[in-house]
């Protein structure tokens, strides 16, 4: 697979790659995990989800890894069977009967949110991720439901720039596709991608999260069943930790960096209050 480049990139020929690790705060595990790969893997930052049940804790390690970039991922879905969690504000059409975020994009897609609650929701979550982790430098949108329609967009990319902080997923043009591989073909699928990538700047995005009780009790309605997700996000955790993808990107001089670092040299840089 070959990633097309990103709009932002300088043309100086170089590979830059962005490797963010994404949903950090909806377990206990996969905030142990992405810490993990950003110390001893390829990962550059990590995306929040402020609602998350434990969105506490990976406040607290970030704290002590401040040199981790951090990403804000608007989150309007609540996507495990047995393990829920709800918006921030009162917002009756964001959720389920049982007071629950929607589990899926659907009733955002057919319209059936009110965009008010919509945009106080995600204000919410903008307030609560600058006053715990005031370098958060951009946003991004846990499943696409929060810019899934051209509606809910407008109110992002308004917030976005009311809160300076860069809406630089609503449109990626050079990404890696990691998740929907199937878990025996996860890294063979990474190392050929790696090795096709032309000159330019493109991204890819990780779920770590390591094999545990907790992740095995997750139950979704993924295409292999609810008791592989643990499997599928610790494969990630031990590919981006893999001293074979490592020494592709050596080889092809392939410059890993932030999301932080990628605005600062594209001139889109968050204000950091």
């Amino acid at each position: 697979m070959t990633a097309q480049t990103h709009a932002d990139t300088p043309g100086n020929g170089e590979i830059r790659l962005i490797a963010q690790g994404d949903d950090m705060g909806f377990a206990h595990s996969a905030n142990v995990a992405g810490i993990k790969c950003c110390r001893e893997g390829i990962l550059r930052g990590l995306h929040v989800l402020v609602p998350g049940p434990w969105f506490p804790e990976i406040v607290d390690m970030l704290a002590e890894n401040p040199d981790i970039d951090v990403g804000l991922e608007v989150c309007l879905n609540s996507d495990w069977g047995g393990y829920r969690w709800r918006p921030l504000t009162h917002a009756p059409s964001l959720t389920d009967e049982d007071g629950y975020l929607h589990w899926t994009p659907k009733p955002y897609k057919q319209g059936r949110v009110d965009i008010g609650e919509v945009e106080r929701e995600i204000r919410a979550q903008i307030e609560q991720v600058e006053k715990h982790i005031p370098r958060t430098s951009h946003l991004c949108c846990h499943m696409g439901t929060a810019t899934c329609t051209p509606e809910l967009e407008a109110v992002v990319e308004a917030l976005s720039q009311e809160y300076s902080l860069p809406h630089m997923l609503s449109k990626p043009t050079g990404r890696i596709h990691m998740w929907t591989i199937p878990v025996d073909e996860k890294k063979r699928h990474l190392i050929d991608s790696l090795e096709n990538l032309a000159p330019g700047l493109h991204t890819v995005g990780f779920h770590p999260a390591l094999d545990t009780a907790e992740t095995r009790a997750m139950k979704g309605d993924h295409r292999d069943g609810s008791a592989r997700m643990a499997l599928h996000r610790q494969t990630e955790v031990d590919i981006l930790s893999s001293e074979e993808v490592k020494a592709v990107i050596a080889r092809r001089g392939i410059r890993l960096l932030s999301y932080r670092e990628a605005l600062e040299e594209s001139g889109r840089a968050a204000c950091v209050h």
